[in-house]
């Protein structure tokens, strides 16, 4: 589940605290931050991880047009969200070089009076993040729910849609392979031209893509499976950390679910046993659990009747998806494989669980059809995810993500970090280099790859891009 422990605020929020008495004098009050930090070096880039309000005094600061310029220049290059300039004991007033270096290179100025200690600063932005925080769980809490609800009625995919509309305050489109529209949400019609050319990069390559055009964010996400649909989001406004949370809801429901359309036979029922109603499976099965989830695919021109002693399974479209309340023999999965069945059966799963499972047994499915035979969960379980993947597949995602790490000495650094969980102590010891070395380097692949590293997603991504990097090499 997605952190909010690095939550952001804005300057407007902080401003909003009167007993600091801040003023902003260059930019927009809007600026999100992350965290305050308190630095007089006139170099502090090694120091900063980006997104920081940065405070000083300007006790090394030189008030001349030069100096203000390459400061602030730094400054920026660090990725920091504003320069918090403390009024006493050094200057009185703001250095005019100063105000018109950050007005230029559009770095948000906050006058922080001598009355506000740089502490009070600090405490103020952490309590800050920690209401955003509680707030985004809540957030996340409540649209589970109705994201979950959604799924239980008669149209479950549009209803799924609109709600992630209502909870995001934007609109949102279901888009097929071909980019044609499955459905949507208060989406524009015709879709921006940026969001079709997303939807078809990461219809290719499995990975999410963004961009702003016309002051709209846009956001293209695989939904996955084999119809390879893709999920885009049209907001007016950078998505938080909740947004995100949420989305990876949605794409969690929507690839776990089966639509109508695919699987015209499977009732009601059985879209609220994979989203796991013990009381609706209980009843249908007479036992509580566990369950597995078997998913099969047509090998054949005309396989014969599905034979799995279960009263939940849906035949369409040369694709079956059944739940069992017992094991699966490999013995039953070779005899559905002779029928004309090539299938797989995930793990055994308790009633919450069942959404999760039939997802991955997408992904079973696709490892069975390289593989030309039958896959049971626990075979491929030594193998992890790395066996889901074929070795193209892996190399080409591999190749994708640590492409501008290339000629560089940061990859190693990176490998390093992700290992140790991103304790920078630990993996600064093991490098055998200062941790500040080892901030500036992490910095540097953030801006170099140009993703969020505190986004959990994001660190699983990369985790295994470098898995199947070393793998290749």
């Amino acid at each position: 589940m997605t952190s909010f422990a690095e939550a952001e605020v804005s300057l407007r929020e902080l401003l909003a605290v009167r007993e600091l008495d801040l003023e902003v004098r260059a930019a927009s009050a809007d600026v999100p931050i992350r965290g305050a930090h308190p630095c007089e070096l006139p170099d502090p880039r090694p120091y900063l991880l980006g997104g920081e309000l940065l405070l000083t005094a300007g006790v090394d600061l030189v008030p001349e047009a030069g100096p203000m310029r390459d400061y602030v220049a730094r400054l920026v290059a660090a990725g920091v969200g504003a320069l918090g300039f403390g009024l006493e004991p050094v200057f009185h007033t703001v250095p005019e070089e100063l105000e018109r270096a950050c007005a230029r290179q559009g770095l948000a100025l906050l006058l922080v009076p001598g009355s506000t200690p740089f502490i009070a600063v600090c405490r103020a932005v952490a309590e800050l993040q920690a209401d955003r925080a509680e707030a985004g769980r809540r957030r996340l809490t409540e649209a589970q729910r109705a994201l979950s609800t959604a799924l239980t009625g008669d149209r479950p995919r549009e209803a799924l849609l609109a709600v992630l509309a209502e909870a995001l305050g934007g609109w949102v489109v279901l888009l097929d392979a071909h980019g044609a529209v499955l459905a949507g949400h208060r989406f524009p019609d015709p879709l921006p031209a940026e969001l079709r050319i997303l939807a078809e990069r990461t219809g290719t390559s499995d990975i999410a893509a963004t961009e702003t055009a016309d002051g709209v964010r846009l956001l293209a996400q695989p939904v996955g499976g084999r119809s390879r649909e893709v999920l885009g989001v049209g907001l007016a406004r950078r998505p938080d950390d909740s947004d995100r949370a949420i989305i990876a809801v949605a794409l969690a429901l929507l690839g776990a679910s089966v639509p109508r359309n695919t699987f015209a036979e499977l009732s009601a029922l059985a879209t609220r046993a994979l989203l796991g109603e013990p009381a609706e499976l209980a009843a249908l099965f007479g036992t509580d659990g566990p369950y597995r989830i078997v998913r099969g695919a047509a090998s054949t021109p005309e396989p014969r009747p599905v034979e799995l002693d279960t009263p939940l399974c849906a035949v369409h479209g040369g694709e079956f998806l059944a739940v069992l309340d017992r094991d699966v023999a490999a013995a039953e999965l070779a005899a559905l494989h002779r029928g004309g069945w090539l299938a797989v059966t995930s793990e055994a799963s308790g009633a919450g669980q069942l959404a999760e499972a039939a997802r991955r047994t997408r992904a079973l499915l696709r490892r069975a059809r390289a593989l030309g035979r039958p896959v049971h969960a626990e075979e491929m379980a030594a193998a992890g995810v790395r066996g889901l993947v074929s070795p193209d597949q892996a190399h080409r995602f591999a190749e994708d993500w640590l492409r501008p790490l290339a000629g560089t000495d940061l990859e190693a650094s990176l490998r390093v970090w992700l290992a140790n969980h991103g304790n920078w102590e630990a993996t600064a010891a093991q490098l055998g280099v200062h941790r500040n070395t080892l901030r500036h380097r992490i910095e540097r692949v953030r801006r170099l790859l140009g993703v969020d590293l505190a986004d959990a997603e994001v660190r699983m991504q990369l985790w295994f891009a470098l898995g199947w990097d070393e793998l290749d090499g």
